[in-house]
């Protein structure tokens, strides 16, 4: 009897982590894009997340681009390296999930230009959740933490024509999804402990 409701209360736990990971937390959010270099205007590239969206290589979520001879723009590295993206949209977040655009701004082919500006802004098509965060990565320094319905310019100086850097979006897992997980766990090594004992 000890045996059979040690069983199903871990079930339980185990379960309840689970509904908790399964419930999306970052479903529509998107982010538009926009270099300048010199008096170059370049083409709105967008990223993000949106309801119905697949992670692979979809025509309606993922765009390419030619790219234009003279301004700069913005790219993301999936698909073919002939096919440069210049809109990703990926499937919604689940809790505990990371997901990355690896993002190159790429420069005029006529000329080089040293300094490049980068606007960035988000709408109120945001799916707000206090687990979920997007942030600007250049290498290894955190450059800039999105917020919903706001604009940012970024200054980028002496990279040439080409700039890598990342766009990361987290989701948190809850701490009552944490603390399940944890405790089927744990009610587990205590009943492997009866039996082995």
């Amino acid at each position: 009897m000890v045996r059979r409701v040690s069983i199903v209360l871990v079930a339980l736990a185990i379960a309840a982590a689970m509904a908790g990971q399964a419930s999306a937390a970052g479903a529509d959010w998107w982010v538009y894009m926009q270099p300048t270099q010199g008096a170059i205007v370049g083409p709105t590239s967008t990223f993000g997340c949106k309801a119905g969206a697949g992670n692979g290589i979809d025509p309606m979520d993922a765009q390419f681009m030619v790219p234009p001879a003279n301004a700069a723009y913005v790219i993301s590295d999936i698909g073919l390296p002939a096919r440069q993206y210049y809109r990703d949209f990926r499937a919604p977040m689940l809790a505990g999930e990371t997901k990355t655009w690896n993002l190159v701004v790429c420069g005029p082919r006529v000329y080089p230009v040293p300094i490049t500006y980068l606007d960035l802004w988000t709408t109120t098509v945001w799916d707000y959740d206090p687990r979920f965060s997007a942030e600007i990565w250049k290498g290894r320094q955190l450059v800039l933490v999105l917020a919903p319905n706001s604009s940012y310019t970024l200054v980028w100086q002496g990279f040439g024509d080409q700039i890598p850097f990342q766009m990361i979006a987290r989701v948190v897992p809850e701490p009552a999804t944490v603390l399940g997980l944890l405790w089927g766990l744990g009610a587990l090594m205590i009943r492997r402990r009866r039996f082995t004992g």
